[in-house]
């Protein structure tokens, strides 16, 4: 059954919600963050492999995912404290240890976060130990739980993101918007592990609509959720979608293979569809 790579998301990303979500309530929202941009602060996360094993990955994605339109987070490089990692930086302030509770001190101040942020901050972490259990292999259990997160956080991540972003931007992928689609890609994994292979491939197609189908990671599962269908035609549509991408500057050597046995399977199904 060819379901085509890049079906359009149900509700929110449907072209009729583009409608409901530039309504009155993204509009007073879009007025404020023009008038925020202008103050706005940056934080940066520094991603050296030291503080990335003590979760600098997490706390990037979160405070992306809960950021609002007055602040930008972005990676930062090595600040030399090693061990004290997550590590936070504002202009010359560091932030050691950077726990949940201090992270939404530092995006929301006192007034602390409203009904919304805290659905994306709960759908998070739904997410997160959806992670936890994709890594014991418990995979019914990870794919429930990136349902409900998924649920939870889809609408108003997806309302928030609509109000901060100018619509000639709408095929630009958003950083707020990255834990949704790392989500929509790991449970494509454990329903592909589950033997739920239309369930994957439904999956991974919100992974890339969701990402503006830019990301390489979401085409790579697609892929594979197709080849396990057995549906040639969907596969070799994400391979090229794939190789149209331009091609990361730094890889492993495992990636790097990777890409290059994609690279022969693209060449032979474009043989086979001639």
């Amino acid at each position: 059954m060819f379901l085509g790579p890049f079906l359009t998301l149900t509700g929110f990303l449907a072209g009729n919600s583009r409608s409901h979500l530039a309504g009155s309530h993204s509009s007073s929202l879009l007025s404020s963050s023009s008038s925020c941009l202008l103050n706005a602060k940056t934080y940066e996360i520094c991603i050296s492999p030291g503080c990335v094993a003590d979760g600098a990955d997490q706390l990037l994605s979160k405070m992306q995912a809960l950021a609002p339109s007055d602040i930008s987070v972005t990676p930062g490089d090595c600040c030399s404290l090693c061990g004290n990692g997550p590590i936070v930086l504002e202009g010359n302030k560091k932030y050691r240890k950077v726990s949940e509770v201090k992270l939404i001190e530092l995006l929301f101040g006192e007034e602390g976060m409203n009904s919304q942020q805290q659905a994306v901050l709960d759908a998070f972490n739904m997410v997160v130990e959806g992670d936890g259990f994709l890594k014991k292999r418990n995979y019914e259990k990870a794919v429930e739980l990136y349902g409900k997160g998924i649920e939870l956080g889809l609408e108003p991540a997806m309302e928030t993101n609509a109000a901060m972003t100018p619509d000639d931007n709408d095929d630009e992928p958003s950083p707020a918007l990255q834990w949704l689609v790392n989500a929509r890609q790991q449970e494509a994994a454990a329903k592909l592990n589950m033997g739920d292979l239309d369930g994957a491939v439904l999956s991974a197609q919100s992974a890339c609509e969701l990402s503006s189908s830019s990301s390489l990671q979401a085409l790579e599962i697609l892929q594979e959720s197709y080849a396990a269908l057995g549906d040639p035609k969907g596969e070799l549509e994400a391979l090229q979608a794939y190789f149209a991408l331009p091609e990361p500057t730094k890889m492993t050597t495992m990636q790097s293979n990777k890409r290059r046995n994609l690279g022969f399977r693209l060449q032979k199904l474009e043989r086979e569809a001639k």
